[in-house]
């Protein structure tokens, strides 16, 4: 039963990805310049995931434009690119819960070459912190898309939380 919990766990949130063009400390910066830039523009609040991921797909061609707009404002000379899919992504921890490894659906950003290191959070429900701010999630958020059984296991991973990955981490090389 814990499995399923947990697998329900990327079914559950959207995530936002973005990747620097390099390593650079002016590229890092920038990094999240767009990353405050896109939760303060498009956070979505809806009450349920379809809405949201609906609201992803149809700003999609938006998103892109604005980012490469801001970033013509940032003085760059390259572009962005953005899709919406289900992409693969390590354990996350937050201050109070953590995210299992796997596949999530995600609006992803690459920033240029995208060869930097990146970045990431939860759109859906709403996690991400901008202005390098963290904080305590809320339970009243997580119910937004979780149930009971899967707030606990984020909330307190214990040994399951890490079975689970080897697991996923085993299944996720095979793939690749």
């Amino acid at each position: 039963m814990w499995y399923s919990e947990f697998k329900g766990i990327s079914n559950s949130v959207v995530r936002l990805h973005i990747v620097a063009n390099s390593d650079l400390p002016c590229d890092q910066n920038l990094k999240l310049k767009v990353r405050d830039y896109v939760i303060n523009k498009y956070s979505f609040d809806n009450t349920d995931i379809k809405s949201n991921k609906q609201d992803i797909k149809e700003t999609l061609d938006a998103i892109t434009e604005d980012v490469n707009s801001y970033l013509v404002e940032n003085g760059v000379n390259y572009t962005a690119k953005s899709d919406f899919g289900s992409f693969y992504f390590p354990t996350k921890h937050y201050e109070n819960i953590s995210l299992p490894m796997g596949n999530y659906t995600a609006l992803k950003i690459v920033l240029g070459e995208g060869k930097g290191e990146n970045w990431w959070c939860v759109m859906y429900p709403p996690l991400c912190f901008a202005n390098n701010s963290y904080g305590t999630v809320s339970e009243d958020t997580l119910k937004k898309s979780l149930n009971s059984n899967q707030i606990q296991m984020i909330s307190k991973p214990d040994y399951k939380f890490k079975t689970v990955e080897i697991i996923n981490e085993f299944i996720h090389n095979i793939k690749n």
